[in-house]
């Protein structure tokens, strides 16, 4: 019995890290830093179920060609809620971000996470599954971006019906 012939591998971009750093790698620099957060969860009718407290953190690798951010949130009790870390590339080959995210102790469940920058918001989509493991689109928006705070929001829809799921106030953490 022989095995299956593989597959070609998705067309890969060469261009070289010592080069000029892509000036789209600039359109997340609002993120780099340090946040706190107020994380607001929705139920099916829209109405708000939970507010946790949270912090935000992102800087970049690969001589500033990689965003990598890590988002911590605590239950009202200060229990520990979620901690899931984001990475995050300028692929000039798709002209558009490329992303990926796992969450602790999570399946992963995003298989495709994607956007760009439009009129001043990033905007996001992603394709993967719903906690019931139906099929399911998300879209993800930084928007109301500022030098001390931005808000974040993520609907889903698994049957063209968008719910909005998640929203995120932050404002940038003192120095000190």
């Amino acid at each position: 019995m022989s095995s299956p012939e593989p597959k070609p591998s998705p067309p890969r971009s060469r261009a070289p890290l010592a080069g000029p750093v892509p000036p789209e790698c600039a359109q997340f620099d609002f993120l780099l830093g340090e946040w706190d957060a107020r994380v607001t969860r929705y139920g099916p009718d829209g109405k708000a179920l939970l507010a946790l407290d949270g912090h935000w953190r992102a800087d970049q690798r690969a001589g500033g060609r990689l965003l990598v951010d890590e988002f911590r949130a605590w239950g009202p009790d200060g229990d520990p809620w979620t901690h899931f870390v984001t990475l995050r590339t300028w692929c000039p080959a798709l002209d558009r971000w490329e992303m990926t995210f796992l969450e602790a102790q999570q399946a992963l469940a995003v298989t495709r996470f994607h956007g760009r920058l439009r009129e001043g918001e990033m905007q996001l989509e992603a394709v993967g599954r719903d906690p019931s493991g139906r099929d399911a689109i998300a879209r993800v928006r930084f928007f109301a971006i500022a030098p001390d705070g931005f808000r974040w929001e993520q609907q889903i829809s698994a049957d063209s019906h968008w719910q909005r799921v998640s929203s995120i106030r932050a404002r940038r953490r003192a120095a000190g």
